[in-house]
């Protein structure tokens, strides 16, 4: 299945957790994977949730919303996303999960941090982090998981860069 082109535009004020959510965790019927790309979210409370394993999120846009690109089952790739501008986390790992692969997104003003993992266990490479315009300027935010980083690049507008790793700043 893919999901492709579309602009998908909520309120992120609303009490409603407005989204793009692809699976259903809870349904054991739903099988992936499923390539949701080229698609513009803006305003809402998250962009999109991948709830499918082996589902693919690439070349999305991502901008004005609360948080950004969701990985919520194993072999989730997000890949080549542009993200910008959130009030919160810019990609996030929710639960534990394996085999994530979080490769070659641009992640700019997140304000929580730029990409962050729970329990699982993800590979973070070829990623372009840039934290600030008020915010922590935390770029990695990894609490107790499994992550393997390479070749990201990150950057600070101003002050120094942070990462928090297995629950220390």
């Amino acid at each position: 299945c893919t999901i492709k082109g579309n602009i998908i535009i909520g309120h992120r004020d609303s009490p409603v957790k407005q989204c793009a959510i692809i699976g259903d965790s809870g349904s054991g019927a739903q099988t992936g994977p499923v390539l949701f790309t080229e698609n513009v979210m803006y305003g809402m409370a998250f962009g999109a949730i991948m709830n499918l394993p082996g589902g693919i999120m690439h070349r999305n846009i991502v901008y004005d919303t609360g948080g950004g690109l969701v990985a919520s089952a194993n072999n989730v790739k997000i890949q080549n996303n542009l993200i910008y501008n959130l009030t919160a986390r810019g990609i996030s790992v929710d639960g534990t999960f394996t085999g994530i692969e979080i490769d070659g997104n641009s992640v700019i003003d997140c304000l929580t941090s730029g990409i962050g993992t729970t329990t699982g266990t993800a590979t973070i490479k070829n990623n372009l982090v840039v934290c600030g315009a008020g915010g922590t300027n935390k770029a990695i935010r990894e609490e107790s998981g499994t992550c393997t980083l390479s070749t990201n690049h990150y950057f600070a507008r101003s002050g120094a860069l942070s990462w928090r790793w297995n629950g220390v700043s």
